[in-house]
């Protein structure tokens, strides 16, 4: 029960996501990412944690979920996961590059969110149900199999 909750969660935000990343206004997410600034600058966070560090862990926390769905939930290996994240990562940057969606691409927040899709994939490779003694296992590809021979 628990693990379909987290995954419609994740599925949700998701598509959030999708819509933030391509959202034509770029200048929404960072009025968002100055509000958070402020504030956790009156909560008594330093004034040197400035509003691009809020803005790179927001970048790597947005993969975390989608990390965690590609191996919990499809049940793909965690650098197949990665890889295609950050894939996709590269592709939302190179769409922002379009002039008309106002929007600023930077390397870094490829980085950034590929770091939250390993992140994200180490994290479901912990809770990925594990095969129980009444199913069946190749051994072959089992990390835990026996190799004799």
């Amino acid at each position: 029960m628990l693990r379909r909750v987290a995954t419609v969660l994740a599925l949700v935000f998701a598509v959030l996501l999708g819509g933030v990343l391509l959202w034509p206004d770029g200048s929404l997410v960072n009025r968002a990412v100055v509000e958070v600034y402020v504030v956790l600058l009156h909560a008594g966070v330093p004034s040197s944690v400035r509003p691009e560090h809020y803005a790179a862990a927001l970048n790597v926390l947005a993969f975390v979920p989608l990390g965690w769905l590609g191996v919990a939930w499809l049940r793909r290996r965690v650098p197949v996961v990665v890889l295609a994240l950050g894939g996709l990562s590269a592709a939302v940057e190179a769409v922002q590059l379009l002039p008309v969606l106002h929007r600023e691409a930077t390397l870094l927040d490829v980085a950034c969110n590929t770091a939250g899709a390993l992140l994200g994939a180490l994290a479901g490779s912990l809770v990925r149900e594990q095969p129980t003694g009444e199913e069946l296992v190749d051994e072959g590809r089992d990390v835990g199999g026996d190799h004799l021979g």
